[in-house]
């Protein structure tokens, strides 16, 4: 006679032996994965992750390393996308300067002091990095590979950026966005970009933020950290630094939640990882 087969214990058997981590059961025997868990650090590019602003780099093929006062003239405040269009478009059809020799400045970026000790710092505790920045999808590229770090980051969230006839052209991240934090930077807001983030990785369970930036437009992501296992790392010296201490200042500003260090090299906070 055939011994009685008890499938729900066979099916805990290979639970055991594939990781407990990775099934679990429920009563009516269906099988669902369980979230992974692991914190998420998300970065800033220009003056955080280099030490240089990626979308000026290339201004030293100027003439005088800077762009032409009828050319800089054509800047509107919030409007960066659009004036970086208007500089790539001055290089490409009144100075004959092609994407490769914007290219070969792009490269010419220095990371941060410590930088990829820290990157694999993070990556050693189980932790997932990302990048949010108001840079370009190509410059980024070129940085990241130049210096081997790419592999380091499971998404790059930025403007994008094509190359058609040698020439670069840049779009916004959104047309627009309803953020009250982030009116400077009106095609980017970083804590949507978080948010858009996690809710895109159902199978993650992310149990703390740690954000990493030194302009006004990280101050928004930075705040909407929930609580003091978060952490927020303020670059020293920058917008991102005076704008904090300006609104802790304000008599009905609410503390900021998460917890908040200070930095300049990225080697100095390698033991709070």
């Amino acid at each position: 006679m055939m011994p009685k087969f008890n499938i729900k214990r066979l099916f805990k058997l290979q639970a055991q032996l594939f990781g407990r981590n990775q099934i679990k059961f429920s009563k009516d025997m269906d099988c669902q994965q369980i979230r992974n868990k692991l914190d998420l650090y998300v970065f800033d590019f220009d003056y955080t992750v280099i030490e240089q602003n990626s979308d000026t780099i290339f201004y030293t093929l100027f003439e005088n390393r800077q762009p032409p006062k009828e050319l800089a003239d054509q800047y509107i405040e919030g409007q960066w996308t659009a004036f970086m269009n208007t500089v790539l478009d001055y290089l490409k059809n009144k100075m004959g300067i092609n994407s490769s020799k914007i290219q070969e400045e792009i490269e010419k970026a220095d990371l941060v002091g410590g930088m990829k000790d820290l990157f694999e710092k993070i990556k050693s505790k189980n932790s997932e990095i990302i990048i949010c920045s108001d840079a370009n999808s190509l410059f980024i590229k070129w940085i990241v590979e130049k210096n081997q770090i790419a592999d380091y980051f499971s998404a790059i969230y930025t403007n994008p950026c094509t190359i058609e006839n040698d020439q670069l052209f840049v779009k916004r991240f959104y047309d627009q966005h309803s953020c009250p934090l982030c009116t400077q930077t009106p095609n980017m807001c970083k804590r949507r970009i978080i948010e858009d983030h996690i809710a895109k990785n159902p199978n993650k369970e992310y149990i703390n933020i740690h954000y990493f930036g030194d302009g006004k437009n990280d101050f928004c992501p930075m705040v909407s950290l929930k609580d003091q296992n978060s952490t927020g790392f303020v670059r020293k010296g920058f917008a991102l630094e005076k704008k904090i201490e300006q609104y802790l200042k304000q008599e009905n500003s609410d503390p900021f939640k998460c917890k908040l260090v200070y930095w300049n090299q990225a080697h100095e906070i390698l033991n709070q990882i």
